[in-house]
């Protein structure tokens, strides 16, 4: 149980000091090579949106996540196409949601 709690912990400051140091540039990255990458690349692109999605409110910084989810969730709408896998919409729905929870958008 503890392990499970120390990486857990690892993976919140982690995707916090990305989010911190990044801010609008990573958000733009993820979001534009989600949008023109290679299939692998915008993959991996969006798990990772869904995994830093899941800690933004651990941010502390109210602008925060207002500005990923006006970055991001063109191209995770986009991702909801019946055309992409189960996997890659139930994933844009996570990260969805996440970013519209604590956003003030709804």
């Amino acid at each position: 149980m503890r392990e499970d709690e120390e990486a857990e912990n690892w993976r919140r400051r982690t995707a916090m000091i990305l989010l911190k140091s990044g801010r609008r540039n990573l958000l733009v990255a993820l979001s534009d090579s989600m949008a023109n990458g290679i299939p692998r690349l915008a993959r991996a692109s969006l798990v990772t949106v869904t995994w830093i999605s899941s800690f933004l409110h651990w941010s502390g910084e109210r602008s925060l996540q207002p500005l990923a989810c006006s970055i991001l969730a063109p191209q995770l709408i986009e991702a909801l196409n019946y055309e992409n896998s189960m996997e890659e919409r139930i994933l844009a729905s996570f990260s969805l949601l996440n970013l519209l929870k604590g956003s003030g958008m709804r």
